[in-house]
């Protein structure tokens, strides 16, 4: 996590900007993985300011599963995509349904989703496998 900070009054010369110049506010990125995840995008250069895609991997044992679980997102307003595994997962969960949103990313809004899915996914036999998000440089 390397960058260059403009130092005018050193010689119009650069500096490295070590992730360690920043300081992490662990009220927006708490100490988990969704917290890492997005404190990771932000030092390299995410304000995490502007709306884009968000998908949620969800994992189901069946395919009567995935359906019903994809029908349930489809209910709630989501984009979804429902796909079979090439190779049969050791778990048993060989049905991936991934779940879109368009959100400004946070910890608070990204966990909350994902814990909703993963409810909403228990009866059914499955699980939620993480998310992503592209990353927008800021200006």
């Amino acid at each position: 996590m390397q960058g260059l900070l403009w130092n005018p009054q050193s010689n119009n010369s650069y500096r490295p900007l070590a992730w360690y110049d920043m300081k992490r506010d662990y009220s927006l990125f708490p100490n988990d993985d969704n917290g890492d995840v997005l404190w990771h995008m932000r030092s390299k250069g995410d304000e995490l300011t502007q709306p884009r895609e968000l998908d949620f991997t969800v994992i189901l044992p069946s395919e009567e599963a995935a359906i019903n679980f994809a029908l349930g997102c489809l209910r709630s307003g989501f984009k979804v995509e429902m796909e079979q595994s090439d190779e049969h997962n050791g778990d048993g969960l060989d049905w991936t349904v991934t779940v879109y949103t368009c959100a400004v990313p946070s910890h608070s809004d990204i966990s909350t989703l994902e814990q909703s899915l993963g409810e909403f996914a228990a009866p059914l036999g499955g699980r939620t496998s993480g998310w992503s998000s592209v990353f927008v440089r800021s200006a």
